[in-house]
């Protein structure tokens, strides 16, 4: 068994055939955009979550594989550009704080995001203030 230098290359590789080996695994997918409804609805607070049973409330979420997202619920949307973690099929997008876009309550609707995609079955997990949803993807143009 080889043994690997710090970063994942293997100890008798050549300078230049580390960094290529690197560029590979930090390189972005290609840029891609996705669109995503819920099916249903889901909100967590005080560490309880649960399933809304009288309806849903439609959330649009649309995000690229450079990080770009936006998450639109009732009037307003988190819009942002979060760190983008490709580990093939998963693409992980987080960010804190991302500021809410309804002038009203743009700094008390402050929220974390965090969009978990699975492109394999297309299914995303989208956790945005308050809602943690499954939500199901197409490709986006």
């Amino acid at each position: 068994m080889r043994r690997r230098r710090r970063g994942g290359c293997p100890a008798k590789s050549g300078l230049m055939a580390c960094a290529l080996y690197a560029a590979a695994f930090a390189a972005p997918l290609r840029a891609e955009s996705w669109h995503c409804r819920n099916t249903l609805e889901v909100q967590c607070h005080a560490g309880d979550c649960t399933a809304a049973d009288d309806g849903i409330t439609p959330l649009d979420v649309r995000f690229g594989t450079d990080g770009g997202f936006s998450v639109c619920a009732y009037t307003g949307c988190w819009d942002g550009a979060g760190t983008a973690v490709w580990n093939p099929p998963h693409l992980l997008i987080s960010q804190a704080q991302v500021p809410w876009s309804d002038p009203s309550r743009r700094d008390g609707n402050r929220a974390d995001v965090v969009i978990a995609f699975d492109s394999t079955d297309r299914i995303a997990l989208v956790k945005a203030g308050g809602f943690a949803l499954p939500m199901p993807c197409s490709p986006s143009s």
